[in-house]
């Protein structure tokens, strides 16, 4: 019998990849013409970590949504060294995880939302609810700098 180990790092990995599928494809609450003509914004950490406590407004269909940032964690990926080119893309070798959470009677799904911010724009990212919710729901999204 073959085992298989689920490990962080495996798991972490593959959100990445589903994450920028997400927001390169769009799915959920963006349509994919959609994302393909926002302007994405350079994504670094140091810029978010600025924003801790600040207000994210995103658009949930015709609704306005408003979350709150809450951290922002560096994220070791072991398979995505700094300046790779990956098909396409050249990383920059940033990775890294916002935690939001905004009210638990205006949670919304999975998916790639547009999300606007005074300091950054708008740009698409793809958003996932975790955790259950109590009056607040956590959502996560996982940024590989490309």
């Amino acid at each position: 019998m073959d085992k298989t180990t689920l490990t962080r790092r495996g798991v972490l990995g593959g959100a990445a990849a589903a994450t920028m599928a997400g927001v390169l494809a769009g799915s959920g609450g963006l349509s994919p013409v959609l994302a393909a003509t926002l302007p994405q914004p350079r994504l670094r950490q140091s810029d978010f970590a600025k924003l801790v406590g600040g207000a994210f407004v995103v658009q949930v269909g015709s609704a306005s949504r408003t979350v709150t940032l809450n951290s922002v964690n560096p994220l070791a990926m072991a398979n995505l060294p700094k300046h790779k080119r990956i098909g396409q893309m050249n990383t920059t070798g940033e990775q890294f995880s916002l935690q939001f959470s905004g009210p638990a009677n205006a949670a919304f799904a999975q998916g790639t939302y547009t999300i606007t911010t005074s300091r950054l724009g708008s740009f698409g990212l793809f958003l996932v609810p975790v955790g259950q919710p109590g009056a607040q729901q956590a959502y996560q999204a996982i940024i590989v700098s490309v």
